[in-house]
């Protein structure tokens, strides 16, 4: 799951890279942008708290094992 939500992440930072057009508008204006870059962005919203969440539950599930 982890692995997802860094694949995720790394889509985030190269869109940047390969779209010329999201420097000039937010992704996230909805009069400028179109589905595709739209919901790249939307769905990165999510990646950070998961991540997060996940590398939490991951230590305590390590600190249960070993403690």
């Amino acid at each position: 799951m982890r692995g997802l939500v860094i694949i995720l992440m790394a889509l985030d930072h190269v869109r940047d890279f390969f779209n010329a057009d999201a420097l000039h508008f937010s992704p996230t204006d909805l009069a400028h942008t179109y589905p595709a870059l739209f919901l790249t962005r939307f769905i990165t919203h999510y990646c950070a708290p998961t991540f997060v969440l996940l590398a939490g539950a991951s230590a305590f599930l390590h600190g249960k094992k070993t403690g």
